[in-house]
């Protein structure tokens, strides 16, 4: 298993939503700028790579419940695995070779993101 760790939080379904709104550039510009910094942050932690399908638990931990767990699980589920996928971490992205398990949980002092990675 390889546990990857982002700290902070990601823009949920919502700001996404509303960027591509504003502007489909804006929105792709969004979109890319967010998945580069995913990759810059969980590049030097990768020790492992899956070729098979593996099981992902995404676990996110939000500072407040202001956002709704589906606005912040879509919304991070995305970039993320595009980003692991950019990384060659897993073969694709589609449920031929994953298979997501996404959470919300709440830490007022610490909020991240744990990515849980294991073969399945």
């Amino acid at each position: 298993m390889m546990k990857l760790i982002y700290d902070g939080r990601l823009p949920g379904a919502n700001e996404f939503n509303n960027a591509q709104r504003r502007n489909r550039y804006v929105g792709a510009r969004l979109k890319r700028d967010t998945q580069n910094e995913i990759e810059w942050i969980l590049k030097p932690q990768i020790i492992q790579r899956f070729s098979g399908k593996v099981q992902i638990y995404i676990s996110f931990y939000e500072k407040t419940m202001r956002r709704d767990p589906d606005n912040v699980i879509s919304g991070g589920c995305k970039v993320i695995l595009d980003a692991l996928q950019e990384l060659h971490v897993i073969k694709r992205d589609s449920p031929r070779y994953i298979h997501l398990v996404p959470e919300v949980w709440y830490d007022k002092e610490h909020p991240r993101i744990e990515i849980e990675i294991e073969p399945a």
